[in-house]
Order: structure tokens, then C-alpha cells, then sequence
């Protein structure tokens, strides 16, 4: 159910029945954005084909000696969390509000509230700084369900409830799609829920993720609830690929220095090597014929590496994500599920975006989680009382 071929597949094969049978809605792709589309899914699933004959990976053995018995004992390392991150979460609300409320703001709206986190993003970042414990609640919240087994069910539905409230409160709808992925993936895994529950549960997100898109009035050029639901749809559905074909036909979106290096990679560069212009915050938008800024996970490596670069690319992610895969599938160290869990999301979000190489700081938070777990049980604040295997 959550094998990476699996999701990659009906995404991508998604996308291309909808661009196929609705190509009135969208511009035509071009013959070369076709071929792009068709390596792209050729190569990351050879990519898979290819991580599945790595040795290892089908068995669970021991690597981390500890005592006999068969429960890691979460209580003390949990409620020390719970206690430094609710407070810091509320510190950080009643700071971005007190900002919010000096910045001028007739009224205090949804739709208000997240321009001016847009603004800030892309502006000084000054409200980033107390989103940043948001975002980091979402990500341990997510790293706490890894261990489901080892919880009850009361601490689970409260860690469940911390993550979606924190995940929401960014304000933003990519927390919220990482948190649901990831933690329906480890709450499958740890076989608190069934299938069913999986499948009710991506309802239940897409309903959340129009809810917030009426909120924020994403849309609102529509003059019915009816027509900003449409309009989100063919927005967040189909828009990417149409984008990342207007890129191939036009070259309108040429980024200076390459696409896939992150501005903190050209900053470091600039030091030791030679300066490099920073790339835009946000890509520019598109009239494909709805404006559209973001361009699929193929804009980059097709931006630098044309045909060859999507090839590398593709195949090294499936390589990436097979290799997790098997890991969360015969591993039973919760360590390894959280890493494959919040790796769905940015395979994911391939259909939509870049969300591989664009943000490190991303990625560096949710690696805050783990590092902790590991301190922690130097500290002797997690108790580990069975023969833990990775």
C-alpha cells in the first residue's frame, strides 16, 4: 500500500489520464514534455527494480545489543517533550499574533493572515523564526507515532491531535500534507490501524485541504463555494505538469546558476569558490491558462540536465526511496519507518513540485527528531529494554 512504485505510479499515471482526457481545460504538451514525463516514470521505477537486489534489505538483524524484555520505555522522553513543546507553541502563537496585530491589519482574516506569512517568507522572515517551532512540533510529533506500539492508546490520539493542530497552525497546507502521509504511513505500520482507516483517513485530509482552501479563499475569484473547489482541483491536480510544459516550450523560467542547488549551497559556494546569483524564493507564475508557479519534481533536473538529468535523477530517487522501503517494510526499528515515513511526502509532492532539493532547511529540521531520540538515550532518558534491530 505505500510501496514507493505504488504511490509514484498513481500519482504520475494520474496525471497523465487527466492531461490526456481534459486537454481542453489545460494547453497541449509538447512532444518533448511527453518524452520527459515518460522518462521520468521509466527511470524511477527501474531505480526501484534496481534497490531491490541490494543484499540486506529483506531481513531485520541485529546491529544494537541491549537487554532482554520488549518494551521501549517512551514516558519520561515523551512528557519532557510535551512540556518543552507546548509552551514553546504557545509562545510562539502569541508572538506571531502580537506581529500579525502590529503590522496594521485592518482585520484579522484567514486570507490576511497567510498573505502576510507570504510576504514575510519572501520579505525579512521575521514571523519564520516562530514557525520554525511549529514546524518542528510537526516533525517530532510525527517521529513520536513511529513508536506507536510502545504507546498507549490515550498518549497516541494526543500526540496525533499536538501534530495536526501544529500542522495547521503554519498556516500552511504542506505541513498538513506531510504530517497525514507520514503519520498514516507509521500508524499503519505499527498496525494501529487497517487499511480501511488508511483510506478514510486520505478522505479525511482531502477534505481538510479544501476546507483550508475555502478559509483562506484560494479561489476567490470564483463567486461559488462550487467553483473554488474546481478551481483548487485543476490548481493543485493538474497545473504542476501544464507549468513544467510551459517551461519546456517557452524556456520563460531560466534560473541563473541552475535549479536544483539550494540557496544555502550558493551562499557556501560563494565563500571557498565564486559567487553565484540566489534563486528566486518562489518560482514565477505561469498562464497555463491558470496561474501556476510550481513545475513537478522534472523542472529541475530537466533545467540542468535536460533528458540525462531527469534520467540520473529519477533513477537515483527510486534507488532512494525502494532503499527505505525495504527498510520500513523488514526493519523493526522505528527509526527506520519515521525516515520512510516522511520520505512519502516529497515523492508525493513529485507531481507538484520540488520538494527534494529546494529546501535543506526542511529536511534539517526533520532530522532534529532523530538526533534528539539518539541524545536522549545517551542521557538515559529513554529506557530501551529489548533487542533493537535496524
Amino acid at each position: 500500500m505505500f510501496s514507493p512504485r505504488f504511490i509514484f505510479l498513481s500519482l504520475w499515471g494520474m496525471q497523465i489520464a487527466l492531461h490526456m482526457g481534459f486537454s481542453d481545460i489545460f494547453f497541449p504538451f509538447a512532444f518533448t514534455t511527453w518524452v520527459a514525463v515518460i522518462t521520468g516514470v521509466l527511470f524511477f521505477n527501474l531505480g526501484v527494480s534496481v534497490a531491490n537486489y541490494f543484499p540486506g534489505l529483506r531481513y531485520s538483524y541485529p546491529v544494537l545489543l541491549v537487554g532482554g524484555g520488549q518494551k521501549v520505555q517512551l514516558s519520561n522522553y515523551l512528557w519532557t517533550f510535551l512540556v518543552i513543546y507546548i509552551s514553546a507553541g504557545i509562545f510562539a502563537v502569541y508572538s506571531i499574533l502580537s506581529m500579525l496585530l502590529g503590522s496594521g491589519l485592518e482585520e484579522l482574516t484567514a486570507p490576511a493572515i497567510r498573505q502576510l506569512v507570504i510576504d514575510d517568507f519572501n520579505g525579512d522572515r521575521n514571523l519564520y523564526v516562530y514557525f520554525r517551532i511549529l514546524y518542528l512540533g510537526v516533525g517530532f510529533s510525527i517521529f513520536f507515532l513511529a513508536f506507536s506500539k510502545y504507546l498507549s492508546r490515550t498518549q497516541i490520539i494526543f500526540i496525533f491531535l499536538v501534530g495536526l493542530v501544529s500542522a495547521v497552525a503554519t498556516t500552511g497546507r504542506l505541513y498538513l500534507l506531510l504530517f497525514f502521509v507520514a503519520s498514516i504511513a507509521l500508524l499503519y505500520r505499527n498496525k494501529v490501524i487497517s487499511g480501511r482507516t488508511v483510506f478514510l483517513s486520505a478522505l479525511s485530509f482531502l477534505s481538510i485541504f479544501f476546507i483550508i482552501a475555502l478559509v483562506f479563499q484560494k479561489g476567490e475569484e470564483s463567486d461559488s463555494v462550487a467553483g473554488s473547489l474546481l478551481w483548487n482541483a485543476q490548481v493543485y491536480v493538474m497545473s504542476s505538469a501544464s507549468c513544467f510544459n510551459d517551461y519546456v516550450v517557452s524556456r520563460s523560467q531560466e534560473i541563473s546558476g541552475g535549479a536544483l542547488l539550494p540557496n544555502p549551497l550558493r551562499e557556501l559556494l560563494g565563500y571557498f569558490i565564486f559567487d553565484m546569483p540566489q534563486k528566486p524564493t518562489l518560482n514565477p507564475f505561469s498562464e497555463v491558462p491558470l496561474p501556476c508557479n510550481t513545475y513537478t519534481i522534472l523542472f529541475p533536473l530537466f533545467h540542468d540536465g535536460s533528458f540525462i538529468g531527469v534520467a540520473a535523477g529519477m533513477l537515483i530517487l527510486g534507488v532512494f526511496h525502494q532503499f527505505l522501503y525495504m527498510r520500513y517494510k523488514y526493519s523493526e526499528n522505528p527509526i527506520w519507518w519515521y525516515l520512510y515515513g516522511v520520505s512519502i511526502y516529497p515523492l508525493v509532492m513529485s507531481v507538484f513540485e520540488d520538494a527534494y532539493f529546494s529546501s535543506p532547511g526542511f529536511w534539517l529540521l526533520l532530522w532534529m527528531p532523530p538526533t534528539c531520540y539518539l541524545i536522549a538515550r545517551r542521557l538515559h532518558l529513554i529506557r530501551v529494554s529489548h533487542l533493537e534491530k535496524i
